[in-house]
């Protein structure tokens, strides 16, 4: 079988029973899933005084011909963190709505909000002008609030991949 799921052998002795897609798709299911767990949880880990910053955080699952041009035995592609699965529009607007806000009550400077707080994570080189430079305040925070919700992920991606078995199972009958 080209694909196999890590940690549950029921279930990845029944997808090699299954053809290609089925399994792609049920693998697919429980990616989709793990990655948006991990995606709240990141969510929870941003300090408080940063609340404006969750709403920048997202997910993005991909299947199909931008997984596979990859590698040829995947069959999703997910990723969680600051500015992904976002619009460019929708960032820009709320950088743009904090700014104001920021202005109006008359403090300088544009904050750290959903629009830049990878700012604050990775922090910034040396740059021109006023600006300077600023240390990462939470050097690995994606890994280690993926290491620390692991266990749950899984949970979750497990439960979503036998649903889906399920479904696509009573599709072939």
């Amino acid at each position: 079988m080209a694909r196999e799921i890590i940690g549950e052998k029921k279930l990845d002795r029944k997808l090699a029973k299954l053809g290609d897609k089925v399994s792609g798709n049920v693998a697919l299911a429980g990616t989709r899933k793990s990655v948006q767990v991990l995606a709240k949880a990141m969510k929870r880990a941003i300090p408080a005084r940063f609340k404006e910053a969750r709403k920048g955080v997202g997910w993005k699952a991909t299947k199909g011909r931008a997984a596979s041009s990859r590698n040829k035995e995947q069959a999703a592609v997910a990723k969680a963190g600051v500015k992904v699965g976002r619009k460019k529009a929708q960032i820009e607007a709320l950088g743009k709505a904090q700014a104001d806000s920021r202005k109006s009550a008359g403090l300088r400077g544009v904050g750290i909000g959903a629009n830049n707080f990878q700012w604050w994570i990775k922090g910034t080189k040396s740059r021109s002008g006023p600006r300077g430079s600023m240390p990462a305040k939470m050097p690995g925070f994606a890994a280690s609030v993926a290491t620390a919700n692991k266990g749950a992920m899984k949970a979750a991606s497990v439960i979503a991949m036998k649903k889906k078995l399920q479904t696509e199972v009573a599709k072939l009958k």
